[in-house]
């Protein structure tokens, strides 16, 4: 492969991780929203719940803790990736 096309699939690479890493950002703020009134909702902060209100708010918040917690793992992730890939030139041939 020459230097070109190697170079351009190397910016191609890193144009795609900092698209993603974009995105996981954009996720990741309405996910906290989500927790944050969760928390004033079960602290209270709005008024009484019910039993049966309560239930279900805790799990959705169960389910955005676990969805926050996955977009974090994806970040650090991609975070990791090198963003010099290596090109196998005997696949090139």
């Amino acid at each position: 492969m020459s230097g070109e096309r190697t170079d351009a699939a190397s910016e191609g690479a890193h144009d795609c991780i900092a698209a993603w890493l974009n995105l996981s950002h954009e996720l990741r703020t309405p996910a906290n929203a989500i927790l944050g009134h969760l928390e004033l909702l079960l602290n209270g902060s709005a008024g009484p719940l019910s039993s049966e209100m309560r239930g279900t708010l805790g799990e959705i918040q169960r389910a955005a803790l676990t969805l926050s917690t996955q977009i974090s793992e994806a970040i650090e992730r991609a975070e990791n990736i090198p963003l010099r890939m290596k090109v196998d030139t005997d696949q090139a041939r």
